[in-house]
């Protein structure tokens, strides 16, 4: 799986996270997870979906479940997850999966269909129209052996040392203050960066090469 494999076989080290988070994932335990995710077709398809983009970008339950199905967008062979301000270029198999849970005929709630009217949610609840809750997606998450709080706290790590805090408070639903203590755990120092460039693109490409 080129990336996953090249983290799993080089990296056993526990991510501390940042003070009042917690800890985080064994980066081998995390890539494992996230090729369970990507591959393992008795694992459900919205917590494949889900799990994946909690291992990936760290999104939080609160906010994975306020995606919508149009959210998710294919055009010229690239999809891309809206998500605030930005477009996450998804890699494949993730890609893959996304649109696969968007375009599923049984995107119901258990009661029925909702009608035309009604949100399409990536991650439909119980009632017509209405998304999951995020306690029960977070459930769900850790009935299949993905530890939310941990999973999440590795993936931030990872992206603190990639992104500069205010893109990474807005990307994955954080302040600003959090974001800063990220990128100072991850000792990277972005002032030179934001103090070059006044603006961020919105397109972000980043975590892109899982094949």
């Amino acid at each position: 799986m080129g990336e996953a494999s090249d983290h799993a076989a080089g990296a056993a080290v526990q991510v501390a996270g940042v003070a009042g988070q917690g800890a985080g994932l064994v980066t081998v335990q995390q890539w494992e997870q996230l090729r369970r995710c990507l591959h393992d077709n008795t694992v459900p398809l919205d917590v494949r979906v889900a799990g994946s983009l909690l291992l990936l970008f760290g999104i939080r339950a609160s906010h994975l479940v306020r995606i919508q199905a149009d959210h998710i967008e294919h055009t010229s062979g690239a999809t891309h997850l809206r998500v605030a301000e930005h477009a996450l270029l998804l890699p494949p198999l993730v890609a893959t999966l996304a649109l696969t849970q968007r375009d599923r005929d049984d995107l119901r709630s258990v009661f029925g269909r909702a009608s035309a009217s009604h949100t399409r949610w990536l991650f439909p609840g119980i009632r017509p129209g209405l998304a999951m809750d995020a306690h029960s997606l977070a459930f769900k998450l850790n009935d299949h052996g993905i530890n939310v709080r941990a999973a999440r706290n590795t993936a931030l790590g990872e992206l603190a040392a990639d992104l500069p805090p205010p893109v990474l408070a807005e990307l994955v639903g954080i302040g600003i203050t959090t974001a800063t203590r990220w990128a100072r755990y991850a000792s990277r120092d972005w002032r030179p960066y934001l103090a070059a460039r006044c603006g961020i693109s919105s397109i972000l490409s980043v975590r892109t090469s899982l094949t």
